[in-house]
């Protein structure tokens, strides 16, 4: 079995970022694009 480390989040079909796991611990890392772009809450 293949281990995941890197999942791409998506909402909509827009790319939002990058969870990414490591020996470290797990980040989210905003997309540059939709960062500039903007999303209302």
């Amino acid at each position: 079995m293949k281990r995941i480390n890197t999942v791409e989040v998506l909402l909509a079909g827009n790319r939002v970022g990058e969870l990414v796991a490591s020996r470290q611990g797990t980040y989210f890392a905003y997309d540059p694009q939709w960062v500039a772009e903007g999303f209302n809450l």
